[in-house]
């Protein structure tokens, strides 16, 4: 326990708390973001169909 608080003490003011992700968040992240911005810019421009919004985006 003695050399955790000594640990926390160290790291805690030049990188602050940290916590568990799971492995795979960064792909969770980016599938998410790209399901939102083709929502939003679907909405946006609904003139356009999903297979023309695909080749702006690519």
């Amino acid at each position: 326990a003695e050399k955790y608080q000594l640990i926390k003490e160290v790291l805690n003011p030049t990188i602050g708390d940290m916590f568990v992700t799971p492995k795979e968040i960064d792909e969770v992240i980016e599938r998410v973001s790209d399901i939102l911005s083709m929502a939003l810019n679907l909405t946006l421009h609904p003139n356009m169909t999903y297979e023309e919004m695909q080749s702006w985006l690519s």
